[in-house]
């Protein structure tokens, strides 16, 4: 789970958009990468 929220911290400083569907969040960066992360089943 560490590495993982590293990442995420690591890409909100490129975010130009992003995108919520369900449990899925969609970062869309500068460049037009998309990086998707899901909410943890037991919610933690």
């Amino acid at each position: 789970m560490q590495r993982q929220e590293t990442e995420y911290l690591r890409l909100l400083e490129g975010v130009r958009r992003y995108r919520v569907s369900g449990s899925l969040l969609t970062l869309i960066l500068e460049d037009g990468t998309e990086r998707t992360f899901q909410r943890p089943v037991n919610g933690g």
